[in-house]
């Protein structure tokens, strides 16, 4: 193969890795976009479960015993399962969006 043919290979081969790294770099951006914007979703919904479980605190605790007791026990057992998941959720959301990150800056100069 002579110089220029092979010049002209190594051209197109690296036009092809250019572009797909400017498609990784592009669905990458998609990626944390979304992912920040259900992390942003998650976090609305984890401060409203948290007004709401303040709230049932406060009733709760000038609420006498009783049936009522019971009721307002399984709806705080209810509204701190939704939290705890909620939490998790974004604990994986945000390490998912640090890993893609890193992954970024080590890619793109």
């Amino acid at each position: 193969m002579d110089p220029q043919a092979e010049l002209a290979d190594l051209q197109d081969r690296f036009q092809l890795l250019e572009g797909d790294r400017k498609a990784f770099y592009e669905q990458s951006q998609v990626t944390l976009k979304h992912n920040k914007q259900v992390s942003d979703a998650l976090r609305s919904e984890n401060k409203d479960l948290r007004l709401a479980l303040t709230g049932l605190h406060k009733e709760r605790g000038s609420s006498g015993n009783g049936e009522g007791q019971a009721v307002h026990e399984a709806e705080l057992g209810k509204v701190e399962t939704q939290l705890t998941l909620l939490r998790q959720r974004a604990n994986q959301l945000t390490s998912a969006n640090k890993v893609k990150e890193n992954q970024l800056s080590t890619q793109v100069p």
